[in-house]
């Protein structure tokens, strides 16, 4: 399923997935506008630079260069964001069990 970034009618930027192209009548007038189809790393970072006041992107970029563009990106909070959006799930799942025993010592197996 491919990601979308969708305006809604208050201008709130909204990431979210479909199937097929969305349209105000599929999406039950939720969205004014969309675009994509890209992956979500590309749908969050349009997202994050809209929100942020990045200068507009040039016109006609691939989905795949935004993605290029979203990689190479060094501006400290969106690599944060990108590390989060990209980490293989294995590592996620292994940094989460950390966090949890870091914050909350109740979870440490018991000896």
């Amino acid at each position: 399923m491919a990601y979308y970034l969708g305006t809604t009618p208050t201008g709130r930027l909204e990431v979210f997935r479909s199937r097929a192209k969305p349209t105000r009548t599929s999406t039950d007038g939720r969205y004014r506008s969309c675009r994509g189809p890209m992956s979500e790393g590309a749908a969050h970072y349009l997202k994050f630079r809209e929100e942020n006041s990045y200068p507009p992107l040039p016109p006609g970029l691939t989905a795949a260069e935004l993605e290029t563009l979203a990689a190479e990106d060094q501006d400290f909070y969106w690599q944060a964001l990108w590390v989060v959006l990209t980490i293989p799930a294995e590592e996620l799942a292994r940094y989460q069990e950390d966090e949890a025993l870091e914050y909350n010592p109740d979870f440490a197996p018991a000896e």
